[in-house]
């Protein structure tokens, strides 16, 4: 009996073992608002295993972290959430197709003159107006990676509305947790497969808007509009919509960031307007990102595209502040600095020149 009882403990042993490596691939945080709303949170322990930790992850970081000191780079790389993944599974953190030229025209009217040497919508004369980072790829419902979604098109925007609706009703802080999964799946935009378009996106959230995560909480899925809440597109009161959004244009031959510059018209409408959406470039090296001011190394290779949030601009250290949507585990809480150099790309055949990754080579701002 003794004998049988040991075994059956052994076994119970390896069972709970084997759940807690399977049980999720990502982490991160969310605001309930509005209702009970799971929020997205938790430290996937199975990425920092043993198993989880390979020699393609690890020989892929010396070789980062050597460039990092080579190139003289200023930014810090590491195992996260994100760099032990295969490049298959990479895929689901991102979702934004690479637009087909630069959006020449400018229809925000820029005025660099007066604007502060650095900005942060986190803290704004000591009021935070950005919410807390979610998590794409974290299907919180189920518990598990089962369900996961390159959705970063409707993350960034509905980023940006939560934050115009902070800004505009002059309450900073406040509990809101607007709906993605709306946005997924009723917007028409994208989908969870393939990205989506920022301009839909944009145009959706501006014409219908999105209500509280509690009509139709985020499962990382492309699930049908119809699972929303039965009164969400009826009720108009409730929900939260852009007044406009605009383009951010300009010259990007230019590679300084002043007003002639695109990357001083996105300064300009982070101050005046608020948080803008932009698309970049992804790399491999971003995967490992830990902290600093991101610069892309020579070496790294493309992961595919993406929309983020950015929140702020700092002159001295020549950076802009970037709200991501890979959970509150990976880079700097779920923030990451980048260099203003990063707006431009350069001559790839030059192993020499600096590289950049097209951040904001398509960028909407919002009021």
């Amino acid at each position: 009996m003794k004998k049988i009882v040991g075994i059956l403990v052994v076994i119970g042993i390896i069972v709970m073992a084997s759940l807690v490596v399977t049980l999720y691939s990502c982490g991160g945080s969310g605001n309930s608002s509005n209702s009970n709303t799971p929020a997205y949170t938790g430290t996937p322990a199975a990425l920092y295993t043993s198993t989880a930790i390979n020699a393609r992850t690890l020989s892929e970081l010396e070789h980062i972290q050597q460039a990092i000191a080579s190139e003289g780079k200023n930014w810090v790389a590491g195992t996260t959430t994100l760099s032990v993944l295969s490049k298959e599974e990479r895929q689901y953190y991102l979702g934004g197709e690479e637009p087909a030229h630069d959006n020449a025209t400018m229809v925000f009217t820029q005025d660099n003159t007066n604007l502060a040497a650095s900005f942060d919508w986190r803290n704004n004369n000591g009021a935070n107006y950005v919410t807390p980072v979610k998590n794409q790829a974290w299907n919180y419902l189920m518990g598990d990676n089962l369900s996961r979604c390159g959705s970063c098109w409707a993350f960034s925007t509905t980023a940006a509305l939560e934050s115009q609706v902070q800004i505009k009703t002059n309450s900073p802080g406040s509990n809101i947790n607007l709906s993605e999964q709306i946005v997924v799946s009723c917007s028409g935009a994208g989908n969870c497969s393939k990205g989506g378009d920022i301009y839909k996106t944009s145009k959706f959230l501006r014409d219908n808007g999105t209500l509280g995560a509690y009509c139709f909480q985020y499962q990382a899925q492309q699930l049908p509009c119809s699972q929303a809440c039965p009164d969400w597109f009826q009720n108009n009161v409730q929900r939260a919509r852009f007044n406009s959004f605009y383009v951010i244009g300009d010259n990007t031959t230019v590679t300084n960031c002043d007003a002639n510059s695109r990357c001083g018209g996105m300064k300009s409408a982070i101050a005046k307007t608020g948080p803008i959406v932009i698309w970049m470039r992804v790399y491999s090296d971003l995967l490992h990102y830990k902290s600093g001011i991101y610069s892309r190394v020579s070496s790294a290779t493309m992961e595919g595209g993406h929309y983020v949030l950015v929140v702020g601009y700092n002159n001295d250290g020549q950076y802009f502040i970037v709200k991501n949507s890979w959970g509150t585990d990976w880079g700097e809480s779920g923030f990451f600095r980048i260099a203003y150099d990063m707006v431009w790309d350069f001559d790839h055949s030059d192993p020499t020149s600096k590289v950049g990754v097209h951040f904001g080579k398509m960028a909407y701002g919002y009021n």
